[in-house]
């Protein structure tokens, strides 16, 4: 590559399209750029020089002429990045292909209009790498299996790509509509980001991987096709220095199963790293826990328990993993705050009525926390019951349903289990309900009107097993009805009619009895009250 003379001197860059005049470098590929021309004092200058260090920017050769008053024009090859140019939907996967550092392997491609051989810059082979994002779901690709490779992407379909390379797309679809929109109100042209982009536009919003334009009012022009040097940026804030968590959401609630979570941070690869920290807060920024820090590279992984500075248990919530890295230049490199959920897994429910016959409804309802998958309710009368969900997040869920108490249930205490399912794990509570069989129990009095000082019978006839039937009428010694003879389920007692009662309505009421349960009824009888004899006195002379 020849080098530019370091001499003052008026520049006139041009691209000179004509055939013998724009050499291009062909070939099947270029190890490394040179250093771009065109990116001398842009804004993007310290973003595209990060990338092209690390091996993830592209750019293409051409001729540039130089023109000095003394001895005229000069020429040679140099470097150029295009930084104001719209980045080609080729353009932008090959970089955020070699950004997560998929592996371009060789292998039948996948879309009909990337061709083994498709450059998306002159003399380098984008197909690999185009595939090899197809094949990680980093894109998908059109309805009718095109990629259209050279259309300029959108701000939002940038964006919706990227939300998906970093492992974020669960935690977009887990915003609620309130949420997504509380996020992109903040800009006036919000609204207007496409209706499937719309949680993963909300989340770049929410993570500051997207800045917006200092408008007044601010904006995020989602549809306006994304600059080559706005790629950069966007990619360097999310991509070089990246923190991840596994397992998301973790839950700390001593069962053995994601108690933990591990933080990972992956840094940078042609840069020797001074020093690193790693750690967890809130949203604004406050420091809650310290997972490490030292010098040279990072660890691995390092564990979160969802303890704070001073190992007092957090409350669930979503919480930010927060990381930097100074480089042997004294650079500093923040990642993208992650988000990371601790979700204690929880159970709660209610039958409703807990008092029932057999045959009857019951409805049964609950609600979990830690993203149950589903949540089952058995034994019922058919099996175990899958109860539906009705309302909520994936981190609070209510669930409903109802199941038949069996028609042949005997008098009896029951037992209802619920069970949540988890990703990982599940979690039971037990409910109960009392089956109590009906209790048909009438009563009357033979004969229906009774004569003062008569003798009159109080009949009982129950429904069901019996073990013993009381009868009281007020001013009558307590009864108690027996067996009637050759009568089944009647019962019988019989008493004498007070011959002081004076006529009127009398209420005879007889209770029956099982083991733990009683029912009491009331009827009616007429008392007939005994007439005196009329005295007559006679006088005679």
């Amino acid at each position: 590559m020849a080098v530019r003379p370091q001499r003052p001197c008026a520049r006139v860059i041009g691209l000179l399209l004509a055939a013998g005049i724009l050499a291009l470098a062909s070939g099947p590929g270029i190890a490394r750029d040179g250093w771009y021309f065109d990116v001398r004092g842009h804004w993007a200058e310290h973003y595209i020089r990060c990338l092209w260090e690390e091996e993830v920017a592209d750019g293409s050769q051409e001729w540039v002429l130089d023109w000095h008053p003394g001895w005229g024009y000069s020429r040679w090859l140099a470097w150029n990045y295009h930084p104001d140019r719209a980045a080609t939907r080729a353009q932008y996967t090959v970089m955020l292909a070699k950004a997560f550092r998929l592996c371009p392997a060789p292998g039948p491609h996948g879309f009909p209009d990337v061709p083994p051989g498709y450059q998306a810059y002159p003399g380098k082979d984008a197909q690999p790498f185009i595939d090899a994002a197809r094949r990680s779901g980093l894109v998908l690709g059109f309805p009718d299996g095109r990629f259209l490779p050279c259309r300029p992407i959108t701000r939002e379909e940038a964006v919706a790509i990227l939300v998906r390379g970093l492992g974020l797309g669960p935690y977009a679809r887990s915003l609620s509509p309130a949420e997504v929109s509380r996020w992109l109100d903040r800009f006036s042209d919000g609204h207007t980001a496409g209706s499937s982009i719309r949680p993963e536009m909300a989340v770049a919003v929410q993570l500051r991987l997207i800045l917006g334009y200092p408008t007044q009012p601010p904006t995020l022009q989602p549809h306006r096709p994304l600059t080559r040097a706005e790629a950069a940026a966007l990619v360097y804030r999310s991509c070089l220095v990246v923190l991840g968590a596994v397992p998301n959401p973790f839950s700390p609630d001593g069962d053995g199963l994601d108690d933990h979570t591990m933080a990972t941070l992956r840094t940078l690869r042609n840069r020797r790293i001074h020093s690193w920290e790693i750690g967890v807060t809130d949203y604004g920024g406050e420091l809650l826990a310290r997972l490490g820090q030292g010098s040279g590279a990072p660890p691995a992984s390092l564990p979160w328990t969802g303890v704070d500075l001073r190992g007092h248990p957090l409350p669930d919530g979503t919480y930010y993993l927060q990381g930097t890295v100074v480089d042997n230049l004294g650079q500093v490199h923040r990642a993208a705050m992650h988000p990371v959920l601790l979700e204690r897994k929880g159970l709660w429910g209610s039958l409703r009525p807990t008092i029932v016959r057999p045959g009857q409804l019951i409805h049964v309802t609950a609600g979990t926390s830690g993203g149950a998958s589903w949540v089952d309710a058995g034994p019922a009368s058919s099996g175990k019951l899958r109860l539906s969900p009705v309302e909520g997040t994936a981190s609070l869920q209510s669930w409903e349903g109802s199941f038949a108490v069996p028609a042949d249930a005997p008098d009896s205490i029951r037992e209802v289990t619920l069970t949540a399912i988890y990703p990982r794990g599940y979690r039971e509570l037990t409910l109960t309900y009392v089956v109590h069989q009906p209790m048909p129990l009438i009563a009357w009095v033979e004969p229906a009107v009774a004569p003062a000082g008569s003798i009159a019978k109080l009949w009982a006839a129950a429904g069901f097993p019996a073990a013993a039937v009381l009868g009281s009428i007020e001013g009558v010694d307590e009864l108690v009805l027996h067996p009637a003879p050759g009568l089944s389920g009647h019962w019988l007692a019989t008493f004498a009619v007070p011959p002081q009662w004076p006529g009127g309505q009398r209420v005879a009421r007889v209770t029956a009895s099982m083991p733990g349960r009683s029912r009491t009824v009331e009827t009616t009888f007429a008392v007939e009250a005994v007439r005196k004899p009329e005295l007559r006195f006679f006088i005679s002379d």
